[in-house]
C-alpha cells in the first residue's frame, strides 16, 4: 500500500492517467516511465493503481506489457476503458518511432479486452489507421470510447491534425460504430484553429453542459476545457478554460455517480532542479470537479485528501502583518517531516501591493519559494524568494477583493505542493532544492490579517 497523495511507483514515473469507477473502487490505468532504467529498454506499459479515497494505494501491476520493436505499441500510450457487450475493453495508442523509417504509421489505434479489469488480452488482429488522405498519419492517438443512448451508437474521440496543415490544424475527431469493431468517421467535434493537438481528451455531462476537456500540445502544455449545451455545439470557451497550471498534465475525469474528479500528474525538474527543464511523466494529481452557477468548472480538494489530516499547531489569535513600503513577514510554523496541509484565511486591506504563504524559508539566506497574491493582476503565482526558479505557467487568475476574506489550503508531499484558493481554484508545483524550515505569511506595502490558520499532519 502507498499511502502518498501524490502516487507515484517507488524510483519510476507516472504519465496519463485512465480512470475507471466500479463498485466503490477506483481503477487508474496509466502509463509507466521506467526513466533511466536501461534495464527495461525501450518503450512504455499500462500499469494499474486502485485507490477508494485518493490517500491509500495499492498497486496492481501491470495491465498492458509494451510490444517489441517490431509491433505498433512498442510504446503503449493514451487510451480508455469502457464496459460493454459483457466484457472491459481497452482501445489504446500504438506509437512506433521506427515504422516512421519504412514508411508505416508511427500511430494506430489498438484493442485489448478483458474479463476482470486486471487480466487483459491484445487482439492483435485489430488496428485502425488515419484516414491518409484527410489526416497525418502520425497523430493519432488517444481514443475516448463512450456509449451514447441517443443515437444508440458508441463513439470514439482521437487526437487528428489535418494532412499538410499549419502548426495548429490540430482538432478532436469524432467516430462512431454499432458493435466496437467497424469505426466510421464522422468530421471534427471540437476544431478551433488553436492547437498542434488536442491530447487526452475526455467527455462528460454535468447537469445541463456537456464539457470536452483536451490537453494543449503547443507551447503551454496545460489541460483546457470546453463547453456546450448540445453535443452538436456550439462549443463555448470559458474566460479561464484551465484547470491547474503548467505543472499539472494530461488530465481525465471519472465520476462515482455522485462526485467527480479530474487525475492529471504533476511533472518533475529535469536533474530535480529547481530551474530545470519540465519533464514528461511525475506523479498522480487529483481535484474534485464541481460546477458554478454558470457552468464553468472549479477545482476543490476531495474531502476524503481534506480529512486524512489532524491538526497539528494551530495559530491562537488573529495575525496582522502592515507595514507602508517594503516587505513584512512573520514566520508561523515551522514544517514537518510528513505530508502536511496549512489552511487559513487572509484578508488584506485596499491598496495592498501583494500578499502570500512562504514555504521552506531560510531565514538566514532568504531562500524558499512562495504563493504571492497580486491584487492589482487578480491572479496568484508560485515563485523563488531571492533565489529564481523557472515558473513559467505556474500561476492560476482569480478574483481578489479587498477587505473579502480568502481561504487558502494548500497540500505538502515531499517535494510536491498544491494550492488551494476559496474551493476553486487549483495550482500545482514542485520545490526541488528546499533549504529551510518556516512556513510565513507575508506582506509588501499594504496591510494583511491572518485568521484560522492552522498546520495538520496525515492522520
Amino acid at each position: 500500500m502507498n499511502p502518498n497523495f501524490f502516487y507515484q511507483p517507488e524510483a519510476q514515473f507516472c504519465a496519463d492517467f485512465i480512470p475507471y469507477y466500479e463498485n466503490g473502487v477506483y481503477h487508474l490505468f496509466y502509463l509507466r516511465d521506467f526513466r533511466g532504467d536501461s534495464a527495461y529498454g525501450e518503450g512504455i506499459p499500462w500499469y494499474q493503481v486502485e485507490t477508494k479515497d485518493f490517500v491509500h494505494f495499492e498497486d496492481q501491476g501491470e495491465m498492458l506489457p509494451k510490444g517489441t520493436s517490431e509491433e505498433q505499441d512498442l510504446y503503449v500510450f493514451t487510451g480508455s476503458v469502457i464496459k460493454a457487450k459483457g466484457q472491459y475493453h481497452i482501445f489504446y495508442t500504438g506509437h512506433n518511432p521506427h515504422f516512421g523509417e519504412k514508411g508505416l504509421p508511427v500511430q494506430g489505434i489498438l484493442h485489448a479486452v478483458s474479463d476482470d479489469l486486471h487480466h487483459w488480452v491484445k487482439r492483435k488482429e485489430w488496428v485502425m489507421y488515419a484516414n491518409p488522405q484527410y489526416y497525418e498519419k502520425d497523430d493519432f492517438r488517444d481514443p475516448f470510447v463512450y456509449f451514447s443512448p441517443e443515437t444508440g451508437c458508441y463513439h470514439m474521440l482521437l487526437v487528428c491534425r489535418k494532412k499538410g496543415g499549419a502548426i495548429s490544424d490540430g482538432f478532436t475527431a469524432l467516430y462512431s460504430s454499432k458493435d466496437l469493431e467497424h469505426w466510421t468517421d464522422q468530421g471534427a467535434l471540437w476544431d478551433p484553429g488553436l492547437y498542434h493537438t488536442h491530447e487526452c481528451p475526455d467527455l462528460f455531462q454535468m447537469g445541463d453542459w456537456w464539457y470536452l476537456i483536451y490537453s494543449e500540445y503547443t507551447d503551454r502544455w496545460v489541460t483546457h476545457y470546453v463547453m456546450a449545451k448540445d453535443l452538436k455545439g456550439p462549443w463555448h470557451i470559458p474566460e479561464d478554460d484551465q484547470f491547474d497550471g503548467r505543472a499539472f498534465y494530461a488530465a481525465k475525469s471519472a465520476s462515482d455517480g455522485e462526485n467527480r474528479y479530474l487525475f492529471g500528474w504533476i511533472t518533475t525538474r529535469q536533474e530535480g532542479k529547481d530551474q530545470g527543464n519540465w519533464m514528461w511523466g511525475g506523479c498522480l494529481g487529483v481535484h474534485r470537479l464541481v460546477q458554478r452557477s454558470d457552468g464553468t468548472l472549479a477545482c476543490q480538494m476531495p474531502d476524503s485528501v481534506r480529512k486524512a489530516f489532524e491538526e497539528k499547531q494551530r495559530l491562537t489569535a488573529p495575525l496582522s502583518l502592515c507595514r507602508e513600503g517594503g516587505k513584512i513577514r512573520k514566520p508561523l510554523f515551522t514544517a514537518p517531516m510528513l505530508p502536511c496541509m496549512l489552511s487559513a484565511t487572509v484578508t488584506f486591506a485596499s491598496g495592498t501591493q501583494r500578499f502570500g504563504v512562504t514555504l521552506y524559508h531560510d531565514v538566514v539566506a532568504d531562500k524558499g519559494y512562495q504563493f504571492v497574491f497580486y491584487p492589482s493582476q487578480n491572479k496568484v503565482e508560485f515563485a523563488g524568494i531571492t533565489a529564481p526558479i523557472r515558473n513559467d505557467g505556474l500561476f492560476r487568475p482569480l478574483s481578489l477583493q479587498p477587505d473579502t476574506p480568502i481561504s487558502i489550503q494548500l497540500i505538502q508531499d515531499g517535494e510536491v505542493c498544491l494550492l488551494y484558493v476559496d474551493g476553486e481554484t487549483a495550482l500545482s508545483c514542485r520545490m526541488c532544492e528546499p533549504m529551510g524550515h518556516d512556513f510565513s505569511f507575508f506582506a509588501v506595502d499594504g496591510s494583511v490579517t491572518i485568521t484560522e490558520a492552522q498546520l495538520s499532519v496525515k492522520d
